[in-house]
């Protein structure tokens, strides 16, 4: 079996500490740019909502920190199951010098475990070699980026708890209360507070599951087609039941586990719901369909050298946690005569196993909607409401026309949407979020259902859905029938000003001159709903969300099809190769095939606008990986492949940024027109994809009208490229040849900072070659004087002695010197 025994424990909180170290300097560079965007105005309160502003300046920290590092700690999981299972390891490629890793990523995986650099970088190189390992190790990252990219929201929910949880001052005035505002929020975006501490550590919970698909990948490269699979529950206080019943179910390699509701691959699956996946510890091990399951193990995490997860349970043995949960009708798969867990109470259990196949029967990856169909099943003796409604159509508890907001009329934090608010809706159906405690955790919000429909009605924001069938919706259920939780817009892209009472704009120097009493109002004049959550204290203190008396049905048929008519779009993998420019090539799109193909930037050209020295385009140290940070699309090979975005509708970021603030530049600027791949040929930086299926052809036409331009920034490796957009001013230029009538045609692109690296010559600066120059004229006009006044010596002394005699000829000159020498 691999992991060996009490391996599996030990390597997750190594590889969880590495992962909290990465996500700590991450958040520690995004959060610069998250307190500007939140508290832009010195005496303005705190634009919660601002957060979301910062998404792309997370997006590329976390490329070059996060996604790198589980790209790492993939390879080396992969490399260490390989040698458990007796797998022969890939080749290493001949030349290992082209490897490379970041330093911050080498650093984080060795000094938290006994993993050398050698080692990291051998796993790299490894599966960098071998396509196949490649591309599992990529598609598995590009899983993993929505979790990742979800960090910011994290922060910005504590962020606004910091606000809203203020403790009230003795005379609360506008200044008072502002001022608290700013410093409750400021406790949170601060680079090192407890805050982000948290976050990094409950997001280094990710560990687990990239060891889990490596461990998963290696033993599919076994030729034994017996192997299984079986569920390592972490034994604490704060694993779900869900899990704990799940610990030691086993099933074939290429099946499933059915966890609680869900269908998972292994623990941390990332294609699984949040609520079943976010934070989970739980290992997955591989074994011989004959092999017996391997003895118990000490996974009490909570005496595990202060790693707590919560005070609850801290005293007591493995033994204790297991026996506790036994009493409350959790029942593990290992000590269950079925091999299934159960959740519950001892007298009516229900399945959270699912059903266990035998070892002799395979099954595929379910289809979307062959979850939405199935039926899970469950014991003789129990029978659930879903059960007997499956075959008819399932019922849900069903809401109407609620008023989730009011437009108008100020909350008790001092805000307010406009009564002309310029109120949007993103595409529904949208999320309905159940906050249970505050906090962040493994309980900290869950789905619990669906809003189906929204609008302005009145002095109302209004609507209607319906709550999943669920137990996290059944106790939210519960609790809106008692009226103690009610809903909370979630708002994005907002846009505010500050007025008095009478609705009246007021600007920071009025704000200066009002009395220290006034009161000042934060009214929000544009948003996005992006959803609604479920919270004990909402701000709007009448907000309700009340159930139809009748549950309905909704047409899980029409949902089921809808998924099934949802083909992801596949290309070409001839689109994004190499095109094989013979020239430099403006950027250009071929209308038979649709491609879009061309040169960013020529090597060997100056940038036009550093006129101070000749900076020419750099070649990227990481194979433009921090430019492919696209989700992988997919290619007619099978394959995937992560691509990068050209933009129009944006201009270049400040090159005086660092490379996480000159990300924010382009937030909310520019749209993605193109998605292509980038690498370099003998000329210089081509590009080649296709057009965004979203994009539109007035954004098309604007970016084929404009040269193609790049941002480079330094990651600590030299300059690579980031971004490549479409815009007017042109930086490098490169003389081509139009394909129609072969006249000149300008290929620009631009670049950020010049390169760290040191120069083995100094640059001939606009300074030094001012001085040069300065050096010249004042020699040359000192000469023109000093043959002036020689000219000026030689006039008086014609006039004094008459005009010089005439030099003597060649043949004087000679005749003279022998006669002097014919004396001596």
């Amino acid at each position: 079996m691999w992991p060996e025994r009490g391996e599996a424990l030990s390597r997750t909180i190594e590889a969880e500490a590495a992962l909290a170290d990465l996500y700590a300097d991450a958040l520690n560079q995004w959060v610069t740019s998250a307190n500007h965007a939140v508290l832009v105005a010195s005496s303005a309160p705190p634009n919660t909502q601002a957060v979301d502003q910062t998404g792309q300046v997370w997006d590329q920290l976390a490329s070059g920190l996060i996604l790198a590092g589980l790209s790492s700690l993939w390879a080396i999981s992969l490399m260490e199951a390989l040698e458990g299972l007796g797998i022969p390891l890939p080749d290493l490629p001949e030349d290992q010098s082209k490897t490379w890793v970041d330093a911050k990523v080498l650093r984080a995986i060795t000094t938290t475990s006994d993993v050398t650099r050698e080692r990291v970088l051998e796993a790299v190189a490894r599966v960098d070699h071998d396509d196949r390992l490649r591309e599992a190790r990529e598609d598995f990252v590009a899983r993993t980026r929505p979790a990742v990219a979800a960090t910011p929201a994290i922060i910005r929910e504590k962020v606004a708890a910091a606000v809203r949880d203020i403790p009230r001052a003795d005379e609360p005035t506008v200044e008072v209360v502002i001022v608290r505002q700013r410093e409750a929020a400021a406790s949170v975006l601060s680079a090192g507070s407890p805050a982000l501490r948290d976050v990094a550590r409950y997001q280094g919970y990710q560990a687990a599951g990239v060891q889990n698909a490596a461990v998963i990948h290696a033993a599919r490269q076994s030729e034994d087609a017996d192997l299984q699979k079986t569920w390592i529950a972490t034994i604490d206080g704060k694993t779900r039941d869900t899990h704990f019943a799940a610990d030691g179910q086993r099933t074939p390699l290429d099946g499933s586990f059915t966890v609680g509701r869900a269908s998972l691959r292994f623990p941390g699956d990332p294609d699984g719901p949040p609520e079943e996946v976010r934070n989970c510890r739980c290992r997955v091990g591989v074994l011989a369909a004959d092999e017996e399951l391997p003895d118990e193990v000490d996974r009490h995490t909570e005496r595990l050298g202060g790693r707590d997860s919560t005070a609850r349970n801290r005293q007591g043995s493995q033994a204790d946690e297991i026996a506790r949960r036994e009493r409350e009708g959790v029942v593990r798969a290992r000590d269950d005569e079925d091999g299934v867990g159960h959740t519950g109470t001892p007298a009516v259990r229900t399945a959270a196993g699912g059903w266990t196949a035998p070892s002799e029967q395979e099954h595929d990856m379910p289809k979307p909607s062959d979850l939405l169909n199935r039926t899970t099943f469950v014991p003789e003796q129990t029978t659930s409401l879903a059960d007997t409604q499956a075959t008819e159509g399932e019922t849900y508890r069903t809401f109407s026309d609620q008023p989730i907001a009011f437009v108008g009329i100020e909350t008790s934090d001092g805000r307010m949407l406009a009564a002309d608010i310029a109120l949007t809706f993103r595409t529904f159906p949208l999320p309905l979020m159940w906050v249970k405690q505050t906090g962040y955790g493994h309980e900290d919000a869950f789905t619990v259902g669906v809003l189906e429909s929204a609008a302005v009605v009145g002095d109302q924001v209004q609507a209607s859905g319906y709550l999943l069938n669920t137990a996290e919706a059944d106790e939210a259920a519960g609790l809106l029938g008692h009226g103690v939780t009610g809903p909370s817009v979630d708002l994005a892209a907002t846009e505010w000003k500050l007025c008095d009472e009478d609705g009246k704009e007021i600007t920071e120097e009025d704000w200066w001159d009002m009395p220290m009493d006034a009161h000042v109002i934060q009214t929000i004049t544009a948003a996005e709903l992006i959803g609604t959550t479920l919270v004990a204290t909402p701000a709007f203190g009448d907000t309700k969300l009340e159930l139809n008396a009748e549950r309905e049905t909704r047409a899980a048929a029409l949902v089921a099809s809808a998924a099934d008519a949802f083909q992801p779009r596949v290309y070409s993998a001839e689109l994004f190769a190499d095109p094989g420019l013979t020239e430099p090539t403006e950027l250009q799109i071929d209308t038979e095939t649709g491609r879009v193909f061309g040169h960013l930037a020529c090597f060997g050209a100056c940038h036009r606008s550093v006129q101070s020295q000749c900076v020419i385009a750099p070649r990227s140290p990481s194979s433009y990986a921090m430019f492919h940070t696209s989700p992988a699309v997919r290619l007619d090979n099978g394959t995937r492949l992560p691509v990068g975005r050209l933009t129009v509708g944006t201009g270049h970021a400040p090159d005086s940024l660092r490379p996480g603030p000159a990300l924010a530049h382009y937030d909310n600027t520019g749209a993605c027109w193109a998605l292509v791949r980038a690498g370099e040929d003998s000329h210089g930086i081509w590009v080649s994809g296709v057009v965004a299926p979203w994009a539109t052809p007035e954004q098309v036409e604007q970016a084929l009208a404009a040269p193609l331009s790049g941002d480079w920034r330094d990651f600590g490796q030299g300059l690579d490229l980031i971004a490549a957009l479409n815009v007017n001013t042109p930086g490098f230029v490169v003389r081509g040849r139009d394909g129609s009538n072969g006249r000149p045609a300008a290929l620009v692109a631009s670049i950020g900072p010049a390169p760290a690296a040191k120069k083995r010559s100094a640059p001939i600066t606009a300074d030094a070659l001012e001085s040069i120059v300065e050096a010249a004229v004042r020699k040359a006009t000192l000469s023109i004087q000093r043959q002036a006044a020689a000219e000026d010596l030689l006039e008086v002394a014609r006039t004094k002695v008459g005009p010089a005699p005439e030099p003597p000829t060649r043949e004087e000159e000679t005749a003279a010197l022998l006669a002097r020498a014919g004396s001596l």
